[in-house]
């Protein structure tokens, strides 16, 4: 084991232990909000060079926004996001790469809010028109530290009928992933193992770097302030 491995799998773990801890208080609305408080700060610890993240709410030129987003993944050299209080912003739909939605437990209705929200970045349009060729595609994905009867066949079979959610990660129990053969299924092979979850890290930084790379059009400012 290298020591990168090493110590993203100390981080792994001492999240799941924080989440442990968690889960003995007796109030289910602090527990959850300290669960996702760790995992959001996980999370960060991951991205690449040029990449930020806040949560919010994502809008265009015209008026249109989205459901309030967990956190959204943003381009630094892209159009400015609007810092409104405590990490909360007004996010221009052209700065935003990725939506993370970051979850205590993954149960069945996380899975429809997960649905609404696509609807609502569905909505959205841009400044400036997309080059020909290009897609502009603001995926989501959902993170976990608990599953409540939600399988990894469950998710995986939830995954096939949505179009805009690609990866999902609960730790220490499974990651599913859209492949290119289909859908990729890896399972916790015992306790503390977090094959899985090492798993997704490796997804998650090499896919928010593909995006990042391939983000070529350049949106238009004018657009928000003079429209």
């Amino acid at each position: 084991m290298n020591p990168i491995q090493q110590v993203i799998l100390w981080r792994i773990q001492s999240l799941a232990v924080m989440s442990r801890a968690a889960g003995a208080m007796s109030h289910s609305t602090t527990t959850g909000s300290l669960r996702e408080a760790y995992l959001t700060t996980f999370l960060k610890e991951l991205l690449p060079q040029g990449v930020s993240a806040t949560s919010g709410v994502l809008c265009d030129a015209s008026g249109q926004t989205s459901r309030q987003l967990d956190l959204v993944l943003t381009l630094d050299s892209s159009l400015p996001v609007i810092s409104m209080r405590d990490g909360i912003a007004l996010i221009p739909v052209e700065s935003a790469l990725l939506v993370i939605e970051i979850k205590s437990t993954l149960d069945a209705s996380a899975l429809d809010q997960l649905e609404k929200q696509n609807a609502s970045l569905a909505k959205l349009g841009l400044s400036n028109k997309v080059p020909d060729g290009e897609r502009f595609i603001i995926p989501s994905i959902v993170v976990a530290l608990e599953e409540s009867k939600l399988s990894c066949d469950k998710v995986s079979g939830w995954m096939k009928l949505t179009g805009n959610t690609p990866v999902c990660c609960v730790v220490g129990k499974y990651f599913v992933e859209h492949a290119d053969s289909g859908l990729n299924c890896v399972v916790s092979k015992g306790e503390g193992a977090f094959n899985e979850t090492l798993a997704f890290v490796s997804s998650f930084y090499n896919g928010v770097q593909q995006m990042k790379n391939m983000r070529k059009f350049e949106p238009n400012w004018a657009q928000y302030l003079r429209s």
